[in-house]
């Protein structure tokens, strides 16, 4: 009897030294949404519509496991994000799986695996990065607090060598009879190399109270830089900007972050009036790759107001006004987005929508900024988010 006590005394230290640093967190959150009439359209895609507080439909769950003096520790994020009927457990849906230790006396920051930019990604609405969600392994330097400066290799930007190779293929008629004999020639990714120029990848950060100021910058053709400004109380000023060349996405077959060669994205919001939130926020996408325009520009920009009448009750309203700058462009557009939040509690609300555009000549998928730019036609949605 006495083995078992000491036995089970021994397992339940050792589950508290791991739950010491252990968190598990994430939200699950759904959404419901039709349009009108009788050809009525109807998805699950769309949490909350709208750009400044809209989203998609979404499941997210972090785990980190951190040593006690943080100088070791592990992340790890599941995300699915689309339609409800369509949800399904995949390796593509994990989002980052790394682990980080701090040498040197902290001085050194290493970090690997399927890499979470916790260090140089700008910190506004946009969140650009050239190592989020990538797999590699990166090092900084921290000669000062609030100062990161390093780079690494990713495994994303490799470059993979293909060769043609030509194999006989015997086709049969449909009684199974030799029909005839020919050859078929096909591409395939015999093996990979990977190039400094494609791997590499540098940039930092530098944070203090008032402001936080960060790049990053790969030689296959992408950069970035963001500066968010915290000085004034209750007032938020982010800028961002990202740049991808041609050959950057010709490299990469896709675009890292929009199809445009330059994105930039501003935000400012301000909080300093009980119950209150006003934000405003606008993108500017230059020289469009798709198809490749260079004359081809958007522009949106999006006020937005919350207030909360108390713990339980809050209203919302926001609108985008989308405008082109091309010739033989669609027309500009607009659309609001009302809302009226129901609190279960501190880590459950209902949320109740509508949209209303000024085009209803686009089709109705998931209105947001981040997965949608058509137009929409008008509609309304429920939406319902838990926080773990």
């Amino acid at each position: 009897m006495k083995k078992i006590i000491l036995t089970a005394a021994a397992f339940m230290a050792s589950a508290s030294v791991f739950a010491e640093g252990f968190n598990l967190s994430g939200y699950l959150r759904a959404g419901y949404s039709s349009t009108f009439g009788d050809n009525a359209t109807q998805n699950t895609s769309t949490w909350l519509a709208g750009d400044y507080w809209g989203g998609r439909t979404r499941s997210r769950i972090n785990v980190n496991w951190d040593s006690k003096d943080n100088t070791s520790g592990a992340e790890f994020r599941y995300q699915y994000t689309g339609d409800i009927e369509s949800f399904s457990f995949s390796g593509t849906d994990i989002k980052f799986a790394d682990v980080y230790a701090r040498i040197l006396d902290g001085k050194v920051l290493v970090k690997g695996g399927k890499l979470n930019d916790s260090i140089m990604k700008t910190d506004g609405f946009e969140g650009f990065s050239l190592i989020d969600n990538k797999s590699g392994v990166v090092g900084f330097l921290t000669p000062t607090e609030g100062l990161y400066i390093g780079g690494g290799a990713i495994v994303d930007y490799k470059e993979a060598t293909v060769e043609s190779i030509t194999f006989p293929n015997t086709v049969y008629d449909s009684n199974g009879n030799d029909a005839h004999y020919h050859t078929n020639t096909t591409t395939i990714s015999t093996s990979d190399k990977y190039t400094d120029k494609q791997a590499a990848v540098f940039g930092g950060k530098y944070t203090t109270d008032a402001f936080s100021v960060c790049g990053g910058y790969s030689p296959i053709g992408a950069c970035y830089a963001g500066l968010n400004i915290t000085a004034v109380k209750d007032l938020l000023i982010a800028l961002e900007g990202g740049h991808e060349t041609d050959d950057c996405q010709d490299e990469q077959g896709d675009y890292l972050w929009y199809h445009y060669e330059n994105t930039f994205c501003e935000q400012v919001e301000y909080t300093g009036i009980d119950h209150f939130t006003f934000g405003i926020m606008s993108y500017q996408l230059l020289n469009s790759r798709e198809p490749a325009d260079d004359t081809k520009s958007t522009i949106t920009i999006t006020p937005a107001v919350s207030y909360a009448i108390n713990k339980t009750v809050a209203v919302a309203c926001e609108g985008t006004y989308v405008m082109y700058s091309y010739d033989d462009h669609p027309d500009n557009y607009g659309y609001i987005v009302p809302s009226i939040t129901f609190a279960a509690d501190d880590s459950a609300s209902v949320k109740i929508w509508g949209l209303f555009s000024s085009d209803q000549t686009g089709t109705f998928t998931s209105i947001n900024l981040f997965s949608n730019r058509e137009e929409a036609k008008n509609c309304m949605g429920v939406g319902l988010i838990k926080n773990l």
